[in-house]
């Protein structure tokens, strides 16, 4: 198929299909009269790198894990690249809930710019006193 109908079929646009077949998150396709010619594990492929983005893995894991020899693309494999990334999932999600937990407590802050008196800064520096 043409790269029109697998971005019609797969509901990713001719670029980003382009882009990830450069990048190499997706397998080079045939060639026919000097145009991309995708079968269906193209579109099998691709319905695999937006499962793994929506889970929170970067182009660079996706590649990474398709680089893997087939006989070495095993379910343990995957378990030990799905736990690491869980375990970078659980640290973000802590650190953006620490962040949220900062900006509420200064919803109310009325210093107008003095930093002596701002919630922002006080809770910043009982965070960390050094400036990062």
């Amino acid at each position: 198929m043409k790269i029109g109908e697998l971005a019609r079929r797969s509901g990713v646009s001719p670029t980003t299909i382009r882009y990830y077949g450069g990048v190499g998150v997706l397998p080079p396709p045939a060639r026919a009269r000097g145009q991309r010619d995708y079968t269906d594990c193209a579109l099998d492929a691709l319905r695999f790198v937006g499962a793994l983005k929506r889970s929170g893995f970067t182009l660079s894991e996706i590649r990474k894990l398709r680089e893997l020899p087939k006989s070495e693309q095993t379910s343990a494999k995957w378990r030990v690249l799905a736990m690491s990334k869980l375990d970078d999932l659980t640290q973000t999600i802590s650190e953006l809930r620490a962040a949220q937990a900062t900006i509420e407590g200064a919803l109310d802050c009325a210093c107008d710019g003095r930093p002596a008196s701002c919630t922002l800064i006080a809770a910043d520096s009982r965070q960390s006193p050094a400036i990062r």
